[in-house]
């Protein structure tokens, strides 16, 4: 087997744990084994990718379907390299379960990491084991959303945290601020991550925005939902790094 670039991809696209360099084939079990025999209903003789979220994406075929998981072959791969600078969306804690769409829609377009904070205009404060409920089922959206779209790794979602996140370089969007984003984006070249904050429904207080140590930006004349902003945002900071269209 070797790696060689630009190799495609047929078939579903699933997440699985490490598979590592030198393998013919793999045995998947567990939460992956289930999806691909009762979600995805494999069948022997089938193509599909699989990503351990090291870079590493196979092309492989199912061999055999077994009653705790299911059997792999692997022919090639190709090792994709972290992009850089990395792409952190900083999401303040919105209503209701609108952090879920902000979770698949930023994985689906290829953001590599998501913090949420409180600020203080967050409604929904999550703390201890509602935190954690709420984290495993955000992980589980990234994986899916990563199998949809294709991705090598996933998006990374942090831990609920404060705001403001420190030592970090990029920009918070905030519907008082006149300098655009494109001319922001003009001031970051040469960081090794670039952070796109977005704040909740109320939005920023000016002293927050002020204790961010981040450029204030505007998208546009028009103010966006905050489930919107994060995605926009980001696609607009992936497009400028020629990472999307």
């Amino acid at each position: 087997m070797s790696a060689r670039p630009g190799l495609p991809t047929h078939g579903h696209h699933v997440f699985v744990p490490q598979v590592g360099e030198d393998r013919d084939e793999v045995l998947i079990r567990g939460d992956a084994g289930h999806h691909l025999r009762a979600v995805l209903r494999v069948r022997t003789g089938e193509p599909l990718s699989l990503a351990d979220n090291s870079g590493a994406v196979w092309q492989g075929r199912v061999q055999d379907l077994l009653t705790d998981g299911v059997v792999v072959g692997l022919d090639e791969h190709v090792d994709i390299p972290p992009a850089t600078p990395a792409v952190t969306v900083i999401q303040s804690m919105p209503k209701g379960r609108k952090m879920e769409e902000v979770v698949t829609r930023l994985s689906e377009v290829g953001v590599d990491r998501l913090v949420p904070v409180h600020s203080a205009r967050s409604v929904k404060q999550l703390k201890g084991a509602k935190a954690e409920k709420a984290r495993e089922r955000w992980d589980a959206l990234a994986v899916a959303a990563a199998q949809q779209s294709r991705r090598a790794r996933l998006l990374q979602v942090e831990t609920i945290t404060p705001w403001p996140v420190r030592d970090v370089s990029g920009v918070v969007l905030w519907e008082q601020a006149t300098t655009p984003l494109s001319e922001a984006l003009d001031e970051l070249d040469g960081v090794e991550q670039i952070v796109i904050a977005v704040g909740p429904e109320g939005g920023w207080e000016q002293a927050e925005v002020a204790d961010s140590g981040l450029h204030p930006v505007a998208l546009g004349q028009g103010i966006l939902r905050t489930e919107t902003a994060g995605v926009v945002g980001a696609a607009l900071v992936l497009h400028h790094l020629g990472r999307l269209g």
